[in-house]
């Protein structure tokens, strides 16, 4: 965990020198006020006073820190590469980061996990810290309506001198996150202080996805297709060895939880009839039958029927989850919805359905 932690501080030294390129804030000014930023892929907020300057993934187009510089969300997802978001005091010199260190934990039972989980992680963070010469200052563990949370303040001797941490740490939605704020000992103060306790204590959690009724148009540029992300549901990190799934938006709590994933492959290993390149290039369920699915397409057993939504023909198959199936160009492209067609979140998924729109549909 320590090492995570060192990897996590040595990213945020480089912050430092990144934000630059974006142009101080001029002289400091006194803080008016506190401004939310949303992480969406982790469904939370989290507020800083207004003199930081914060970049974060998919920022818009027309965010005045991203036309002043002549920078676009594009170069800015790719220099945070895992990283969410990077926010820089022009009052403290001070940086924060927020990332994601574990996912896929299991939630059937998360309250309970969510508990032991956090101070699990607290307590082995305090120990390695102090083996490696690190002084654990202070640790708080409690517990909001969003569940348990732990900051854990230190003193670290980094490769630049001594440095003041601010490490907090929590499990929601089946990912452990951390937010870590940093400062070195020598632009310390106890207003510093202060602040760190109160960015940290802001965070919240499910108040952030899907407040647009229609939704959020999600789009595989590599895949070629694009559908409204559902209003209501949050995406979680998906492992880079996760499979072939390339997202999965959720909805629900333990109990009630409802899950929509989509993928895209490639059909050269789909098939169980050997089709020559050009042959699966042209395979395109909107012209195919149901016979002409079964045969050339998919080797599981049915039963599979046809339906039409939006412009498009999909092959529908149930056992335990709704799958939604459609052949373009040599790619499948599969969708999931693991509850029931007659269940009341079963719209949901119909209107991404309904929503899918292939590279031909916009050419």
């Amino acid at each position: 965990m320590l090492n995570k932690m060192r990897n996590t501080v040595l990213i945020i030294l480089s912050v430092i020198f990144i934000f630059p390129f974006f142009g101080a804030a001029g002289e400091a000014e006194m803080r008016k006020g506190w401004k939310d930023y949303q992480v969406r892929d982790l469904d939370m907020s989290i507020y800083f006073p207004d003199d930081y300057l914060v970049i974060y993934k998919d920022m818009d187009p027309n965010n005045s820190i991203l036309i002043s510089n002549g920078t676009t969300p594009e170069q800015i997802n790719v220099a945070l590469g895992t990283q969410y978001l990077n926010a820089y005091s022009n009052v403290y010199n001070a940086a924060y980061i927020i990332q994601m260190i574990a996912s896929g934990v299991p939630v059937e039972t998360e309250k309970l996990t969510q508990e032991n989980l956090v101070k699990e992680c607290i307590n082995d963070f305090c120990i390695e810290a102090e083996k490696d010469g690190s002084e654990v200052l202070n640790t708080v563990i409690d517990n909001n309506e969003f569940g348990l949370y732990g900051i854990i303040e230190c003193r670290q001797l980094l490769e630049l001198g001594m440095a003041r941490t601010y490490t907090y740490m929590s499990y929601k939605n089946s990912v452990l996150i951390q937010v870590t704020g940093f400062i070195m000992e020598e632009d310390y103060s106890d207003e510093f202080r202060e602040e760190a306790y109160q960015v940290l204590d802001s965070i919240q959690y499910g108040n952030v996805v899907g407040s647009n009724e229609a939704g959020i148009r999600y789009e595989d540029r590599i895949g070629g297709v694009s559908f409204l992300w559902p209003a209501g549901y949050y995406r979680p990190y998906i492992e880079e060895d996760a499979g072939f799934i390339h997202e999965t938006f959720i909805k629900g709590g333990t109990n009630d939880r409802i899950v929509i994933q989509y993928m895209c492959m490639s059909m050269e290993n789909e098939t169980h009839n050997v089709l020559d390149e050009i042959a699966l290039y042209r395979l395109d369920t909107d012209k195919m039958s149901l016979t002409d699915f079964m045969e050339q397409v998919y080797s599981y057993q049915g039963p599979f029927f046809e339906e039409y939504h939006g412009q498009h023909k999909f092959f529908k198959r149930y056992d335990d989850s709704v799958k939604m199936i459609a052949v373009k160009k040599g790619k499948m492209y599969y969708f999931m919805y693991s509850g029931e067609e007659n269940d009341e979140n079963y719209s949901d998924f119909i209107k991404l359905i309904d929503s899918v729109m292939f590279a031909d549909d916009i050419e």
